[in-house]
C-alpha cells in the first residue's frame, strides 16, 4: 500500500483513510473523480470507484429452473466482492454503490431447450435493462443464454438478473464457469 505521503503528492486533496468499521465510503475529488474506501477493505485506503467496484458470483449448487415465467436467477456463491454489493439467494443482485454505467457479462447454462436471460435494474423500469439471449445448443442438449450489457444505474439500484425457460430444466454448474454473472463499474455518473 503507497503512503499517505505519496497519495497526497499523487492526488492532492484526497482523505486519509477510513477506519476499521466504516462502511463504504465516497470521496469526489477537485477534477469529479469518484472514490470509494471501507474500513475492512485494504485498510480503509482510498480507490478509484472506477478501477475498484466489481464482483462476481455463480451457481454452485444443483437447480431445476421453473417454467413459464421470468424469475430472478438465485446465485448462490461469490467470486469475489470486496465492497459486500452481492446478495446470493432468492434475491441475488448487486447493489449499485453510485450512479454509473455498469459492465454486466451473464452467462447461464442449461441442459435443454431454448431459454434467454434478462438483466434489468429494480429501482428504474425493465426498459433500462437489456435482454440477453441465445438458442444455440451446445453438445447435444445443452443451451447458454450468455451475453453483456451495459445498465445505467443510479446509487442504491439493485441490478438483478432474470431467466425464462419454457421448460424446467437443470442448470449446469459443473465448474464457476458454468453459470454466473461479472458486474463492474465502467463510468461514473
Amino acid at each position: 500500500m503507497a503512503t499517505k505521503q505519496y497519495a497526497d503528492a499523487a492526488y492532492p486533496g484526497l482523505p486519509a483513510p477510513v477506519s476499521g468499521a466504516s462502511p463504504l465510503t465516497t470521496f469526489t475529488d477537485a477534477a469529479g473523480d469518484i472514490w470509494v474506501a471501507k474500513g475492512n477493505v485494504a485498510s480503509g485506503a482510498w480507490k478509484r470507484a472506477r478501477d475498484a467496484i466489481r464482483a462476481r458470483m455463480y451457481r454452485s449448487t444443483a437447480l431445476t429452473t421453473t417454467a413459464g415465467a421470468p424469475i430472478r436467477f438465485p446465485f448462490d456463491a461469490i467470486d469475489y466482492d470486496t465492497y459486500s454489493l452481492c446478495t446470493t439467494g432468492a434475491s441475488a443482485g448487486f447493489t449499485c454503490p453510485i450512479a454509473g454505467l455498469y459492465r454486466c457479462s451473464l452467462n447461464l447454462h442449461f441442459s435443454g431447450v431454448a431459454t434467454e436471460g434478462r438483466i434489468y435494474t429494480t429501482g428504474g423500469t425493465p426498459a433500462r435493462g437489456v435482454t440477453i439471449s441465445d438458442d444455440t445448443p451446445i453438445g447435444s442438449a445443452n443451451l447458454q443464454a450468455h451475453g453483456t450489457a451495459d445498465i445505467l444505474a443510479n446509487a442504491n439500484d439493485i441490478i438483478s438478473f432474470n431467466y425464462f425457460t419454457a421448460v424446467a430444466q437443470p442448470v449446469q454448474v459443473a465448474s464457476t464457469q458454468d453459470t454466473f454473472v461479472f458486474i463492474a463499474l465502467a463510468q461514473q455518473l
